[in-house]
């Protein structure tokens, strides 16, 4: 019922988490198997999912903003959640240019890096 998998998340060196083989595996080899019950599908989660009831009180989001929704929801629970493996291996913490102060900002004056970020972030503003 669940997913089988011969793989396992590790932090690597300089690149960070990802799956490494937990044996040897041989060439054609099936390494994670998914069932469809478990895959984050948003196009009727005001009727399938456990939180229906907050999808059918917030329309109008886009999938994005719907699996964002979701992912939050089930952290809020995670020993009831079907994902709780998942959430499990997520990272505690993260960095994102979009979450940089204005100071912090202004250090990439100069930088194609700060008109992608300022985009973004302006693209974040009018959906969210």
């Amino acid at each position: 019922e669940g997913v089988t998998t011969s793989l396992v998340v590790r932090d690597f060196e300089g690149t960070g988490r990802g799956l490494a083989a937990a044996r040897d595996l041989s060439a054609g080899e099936v390494v994670i198997r998914t069932p469809f019950h478990l895959f984050l599908n948003t196009e009727d989660l005001e009727n399938t999912s456990r939180f229906a009831h907050v999808f059918r009180a917030v329309r109008g989001l886009d999938d994005a903003a719907k699996q964002i929704l979701v992912v939050m929801l089930e952290a809020s629970s995670p020993e009831q959640s079907p994902w709780k493996h998942y959430l499990e291996a997520c990272p505690r913490d993260f960095s994102s240019g979009l979450l940089l102060s204005d100071q912090e900002m202004s250090l990439l004056q100069g930088s194609p890096a700060l008109d992608y970020l300022v985009q973004r972030r302006s693209e974040f503003r009018f959906v969210y």
